[in-house]
């Protein structure tokens, strides 16, 4: 049952990177200390349903079987991994362009310190 949750917590991981970049994109660098009301609302969400997934995912380790395993998580429709994985395929459909480029760091052959040019 244990290969199931680190399949789903890939899954996990993976959307988390999504919802940050998108994040980053709509709030900013650091949008912690600001007291938007959109933001406020936004970080409720997003740790209620963060809580959601890891609960989802944790029936993994409550069941002993694969059959119970998943009739728990069709009792709930299998809502948490279906939202994890829309988000995963919007967020591959429809990419946030990163501020900056990329950040290439080149060696002075003299033995002095690198360079990065972007």
């Amino acid at each position: 049952m244990k290969p199931v949750l680190a399949a789903g917590s890939a899954v996990l991981f993976a959307h988390s990177t999504v919802v940050y970049n998108y994040e980053r994109a709509l709030f900013g660098d650091a949008p912690k200390t600001s007291s938007n009301p959109l933001w406020l609302l936004w970080w409720a969400l997003k740790v209620f349903l963060t809580k959601q997934g890891l609960d989802f995912l944790a029936m993994a380790f409550l069941w002993l079987t694969w059959q119970e395993c998943v009739a728990a998580w069709a009792s709930v429709h299998y809502l948490p991994l279906l939202y994890m994985v829309t988000v995963l395929v919007l967020g591959n459909l429809f990419p946030v362009k990163k501020k900056g480029g990329k950040k290439v760091v080149t060696a002075a052959g003299d033995g002095s310190s690198a360079v990065a040019a972007e």
